[in-house]
């Protein structure tokens, strides 16, 4: 793997797993979607900081944010019999934040022209 892919996979799940990490401080909730409107926020402005820093693949931005959110849920949360469904969510939701940072690499591009 290039050293790239392993930057861009590096910090795409290090924010999936500051916005696990910084919800009890933000919100009060050990779980990020248990509080309203935060987890979708948190993705978001995740997808808009992934897309001002760095211009990177699609396919690593969406397995590095979903990947970092699952590890720490693994590393710090108790499991329970909902981790398959966590896990659709954690992907399904991790597409917010690829689809947020297209937008801004358009938003860029369309900028400079």
């Amino acid at each position: 793997m290039n050293r790239k892919l392993l930057n861009d996979f590096s910090l795409s799940a290090g924010l999936g797993a500051a916005i696990w990490a910084l919800a009890p401080l933000f919100v009060n909730e050990v779980e990020p979607w248990d509080a309203p409107g935060y987890y979708v926020v948190a993705i978001l402005a995740t997808g808009v900081a992934i897309g001002a820093l760095r211009t990177m693949r699609w396919w690593v931005l969406w397995t590095g944010l979903a990947v970092g959110q699952l590890m720490y849920l693994l590393a710090f949360l108790p499991i329970g019999p909902l981790l398959p469904l966590g896990v659709l969510f954690l992907a399904a939701y991790s597409l917010l934040g690829l689809a947020t940072a297209n937008l801004l690499k358009f938003v860029r591009r369309a900028l400079r022209r």
